[in-house]
């Protein structure tokens, strides 16, 4: 059995989610707002399973449901954005594609797609926030910086692939892989907003 400790960080997730949601159903987010929630879902199942019921049932939805929530999450940001800055045709086909794309995890189950389709929605919607038009070429970069953040965390503190993993302390990683998840889940609404007066 885990250290219940390990509920406080998960907690954080689900605290940055509820403000996160707000703010993007206020501004009409409403893909960003469900993908946003999937992560407060799962964070909060694992607060429950960290801090209360810590079994076989809730630690394997709180696994699976960890890299559905990723994918889902970023797809849905990402169909955001193009439904907000491009068009919303090319948004709802990318809706398309994404719930085929995610049905398709049903028959290929290897671990290898998951993580594949993980990779290609984030560097996909990292793309799509680069191309929003802000005030300045800097406000761009720093933007696609905040939307890597989810990234960033999977790549170096995920217990799946983590390259710091295991270098740090099993419970400094943890921690410090759900901080990145919350900075990245309180940023999402400034990162994926725009300001059409950029200049070149």
């Amino acid at each position: 059995m885990l250290p219940a400790h390990y509920a406080l960080t998960e907690i954080l997730i689900v605290l940055a989610c509820y403000f996160s949601i707000k703010g993007l159903w206020f501004n009409k987010n409403f893909y960003a707002s469900v993908g946003i929630f999937l992560i407060g879902l799962t964070a909060l199942i694992g607060a429950i399973r960290f801090g209360l019921i810590d079994n076989n049932l809730m630690m394997n939805l709180n696994r699976v449901l960890a890299i559905f929530s990723g994918i889902l999450a970023l797809s849905l940001i990402s169909i955001q954005i193009i439904s907000n800055n491009i068009s919303k045709k090319i948004a709802n086909i990318t809706l398309a594609v994404s719930v085929l794309a995610f049905l398709s995890l049903f028959i290929w189950t290897q671990p290898i797609i998951k993580l594949s389709l993980l990779f290609i929605w984030s560097i996909f919607s990292i793309i799509l926030t680069f191309s929003l038009p802000q005030k300045s070429f800097l406000i761009k970069l720093f933007k696609a910086f905040f939307m890597s953040l989810i990234l960033i965390a999977f790549i170096t503190l995920s217990k799946q692939l983590g390259i710091f993993t295991k270098s740090l302390s099993p419970s400094l990683s943890f921690h410090l892989y759900h901080i990145l998840i919350a900075t990245w889940v309180i940023l999402v609404g400034y990162t994926i907003s725009q300001n059409n007066t950029f200049k070149s």
